[in-house]
């Protein structure tokens, strides 16, 4: 069976099909909800919200507001470029997957630098 990471010469997390297929549903959730909010339908209950799911299978850290804000930054703008098809959608996820992972990196190397920081302040 083909996967979608299959063609790809980089090396994807085990996980990478799931959280996908998870990014593939929140944005599609997240276009309709915005089609909707357009003709007036604002906060539904029944949205679906997979961010905690998506946030933890990317192993970032959903408590943290500027990874949360960043998530949601990134979901945001490609959920706005989706077409009602599933090769735009599926480009989109992994466009998004991969901007995430590239997040994830920066944010971490941030909190090193924070605590190199105090630890060396601490030292003196």
């Amino acid at each position: 069976m083909k996967t979608e990471l299959s063609h790809t010469l980089i090396q994807y997390p085990a996980n990478a099909e799931l959280v996908l297929f998870l990014i593939r549903e929140e944005l599609k959730c997240r276009k309709l909800f915005l089609i909707l909010q357009k003709v007036g339908l604002d906060d539904c209950f029944y949205q679906a919200n997979l961010d905690p799911l998506i946030l933890s299978g990317i192993e970032l850290n959903a408590d943290s507001d500027e990874a949360f804000i960043e998530y949601c930054n990134i979901i945001d703008r490609h959920s706005k470029k989706i077409q009602a098809n599933d090769t735009s959608v599926k480009k989109q996820a992994l466009k998004a997957y991969e901007e995430l992972l590239a997040a994830k990196k920066k944010i971490i190397i941030t909190l090193l630098i924070v605590l190199f920081n105090s630890v060396k302040k601490f030292l003196q």
